[in-house]
């Protein structure tokens, strides 16, 4: 019995081991209940002015009329809580979206003027002028303004220019006083000449051949010109280049083309005693090699050119003869010998006016740019393959020769002649946008926001001082100098001719250039009237003779109304609506 009660024992066992793994084979999974998705209804995107302005003022008007605002709203499609609040007077019938504006729109609009007439001065504000003129009237003012410290930022400069598209931001472009000081009247009067001129030697049909008008002038390459922006980190302020070579060398290449779009072949002037064989090889047989002890362009280098390069081009291009070449009025242009050699040869040399090669000479207006751009192209990636080697004289002419040829195109030089209006031949197609033709633009301010600023005349007597000082010959490199736009001379005397072309510049003038004396009045009044305006945004000059000035050179002011009534009556609806005008102290901060 024990022997059985003992073998079954194990059996038992072995049964309860089964009926649990058959069951847990057989037990069935949890069913799942299928979880309802939640519907989320998409956001419906407001949507405002579904309706013309228009509209709303015919409503308007409507209502005036005694039809009431529920049907005025159904007949012009205008929403009826729109309607109902203008008519409460709620708000203004001008459709306008958040808080009220710092600067009412009159003021706003007067401000864009100020803008515009300082602008046609050539003395343009920049964003950070207007933030802090902005900030000195609602100052003065007293306003309660949502700016910290009263300064606008980002975002109401932003808004301003997103409400005034007139207005906008741009590079600009730095002149001389003797460069603004060229009018379209004396332009005009410059083409006159040029049609007079070629009448007089009986050959006006030059002017009709785009084969026989050329422009030729100088520039300077440097064989380590500036890098520009670069990439960096963040946080760090020093980035270097190392340049290749001496930074200070620059190469003179006096450029020549025609108005059909034709590129002479340029001289490069090098400073060599000798010119190498290297040197020749590399550059090839078409272009013109000089050399000069400074490496400037000399009478003797630009005879040279015309003689050897120049005029058996003309012939081997089988270019009617006489031409006419336009070239600036330098002293190497103009030599006895020079213009024998052009007389003899039939080239009718004429030289533009003074300083306004940045609007009449082709090669300025869209010529040198380019190839300035292309050149500093094609030096960067020249020091990218070959890890920072110098250019050398050889591989300049190399390197330049690319630079011609990519950036010298048929439809480029044509157009820089078109937009000079030298051919066709129309002086109405020069950008006179860039003269000083207005009265106002003839007296530059020095300084419109400080009184005690007094100005310094400097005298030609100032100026012959220093030369006298300098050692035997600067002062002629320093004119060499200044006509090449650069110092490359010894790095010790740059300080120098820096502070000399300072003082010749002004002593060219040959004037003092005070601020007018209606620019620091102040102008005070308890119920400003913006017809009074029109004095502050009109010079004096155009207020003393008015039948002189052109429309395109007054500067538009808002139109005139008193702002000491608060209803004022519009034209098309007679509808009454508030009107907020021009403060005293926008009248104080805002001056022509």
């Amino acid at each position: 019995v024990k022997e059985e009660s003992a073998n079954e024992a194990p059996l038992d066992s072995q049964m309860d081991v089964l009926v649990k793994e058959e069951s847990s084979v057989n037990r069935m999974a949890p069913i799942k209940k299928a979880r309802k998705k939640k519907s989320v209804k998409k956001a419906v995107k407001r949507t405002f002015f579904k309706y013309d302005e228009d509209q709303l003022v015919q409503a308007y008007s409507a209502v005036e009329l005694g039809v009431s605002i529920r049907k005025a709203a159904r007949d012009f499609n205008v929403p009826y809580s729109t309607l109902n609040g203008k008519v409460r007077g709620d708000s203004s019938l001008n459709r306008r979206m958040g808080r009220t504006a710092v600067l009412t729109t009159d003021e706003e609009q007067l401000l864009c003027n100020y803008i515009i007439a300082n602008a046609n001065k050539g003395i343009a504000l920049n964003r950070h002028t207007l933030i802090e003129t902005v900030q000195d009237i609602v100052t003065e003012d007293k306003r309660k303004t949502p700016f910290t410290d009263s300064k606008p930022g980002r975002a109401w400069l932003r808004s301003f220019m997103n409400r005034h598209p007139e207005i906008t931001e741009r590079n600009t472009e730095t002149i001389n006083k003797a460069r603004a000081a060229g009018t379209e009247d004396n332009f005009r009067y410059w083409c006159k000449d040029l049609e007079n001129f070629l009448e007089g030697k009986g050959c006006s049909d030059i002017l009709l051949d785009p084969n026989r008008i050329f422009n030729a002038d100088e520039t300077g390459f440097r064989t380590s010109p500036k890098t520009g922006q670069v990439l960096g980190l963040i946080d760090d302020s020093n980035l270097y280049d190392v340049g290749s070579g001496n930074g200070k060398e620059c190469m003179t290449v006096l450029t020549n083309f025609s108005a059909s779009g034709k590129v002479v072949p340029p001289m490069i002037v090098f400073k060599l005693q000798k010119i190498r064989h290297e040197i020749t090889n590399a550059i090839g047989t078409d272009w013109h090699i000089g050399k000069t002890a400074k490496g400037w362009m000399t009478a003797e280098q630009y005879s040279d050119y015309l003689e050897h390069c120049f005029l058996p081009w003309i012939r081997k291009q089988d270019i009617k003869f006489p031409i006419l070449l336009l070239v600036d009025g330098t002293r190497s242009h103009c030599t006895y010998n020079v213009c024998k050699l052009c007389s003899d040869n039939g080239i009718i040399q004429y030289a533009f006016y003074p300083n306004a090669t940045h609007i009449m000479e082709p090669a300025a207006v869209s010529v040198f740019k380019p190839l300035k751009s292309g050149w500093e192209k094609v030096v960067s990636d020249w020091n990218r393959e070959t890890h920072g080697k110098p250019v050398t004289k050889p591989v300049f002419g190399k390197l330049l020769g690319t630079v011609f040829a990519e950036n010298l195109t048929e439809d480029r030089i044509q157009n820089g002649f078109r937009k000079c209006g030298l051919y066709p031949f129309d002086p109405n197609a020069i950008g006179f946008s860039k003269c000083m033709n207005h009265s106002s633009r003839a007296n530059l301010p020095v300084n419109i926001n400080n009184d005690k600023t007094k100005p310094i005349r400097w005298e030609v007597e100032h100026l012959l001082c220093l030369e006298s000082l300098m050692k035997r010959g600067r002062a002629e490199e320093f004119r060499h100098s200044e006509s090449a736009g650069s110092w490359t001379g010894d790095i010790e005397a740059t300080e120098l001719f820096d502070l000399w072309r300072k003082i010749r510049s002004i002593t060219m003038e040959q004037e003092v250039i005070t601020p007018p004396a209606h620019l620091h009045q102040s102008i005070e009044r308890e119920t400003p009237n913006l017809k009074d305006v029109t004095t502050i945004c009109v010079p004096e000059e155009a207020t003393e003779h008015p039948q002189d000035q052109g429309v395109e050179n007054t500067p538009r002011c808002i139109q005139e109304r008193n702002v000491e009534k608060t209803n004022t009556q519009t034209e098309n609806s007679g509808i009454k609506q508030k009107e907020v005008g021009v403060s005293p102290a926008f009248l104080n901060n805002i001056t022509w």
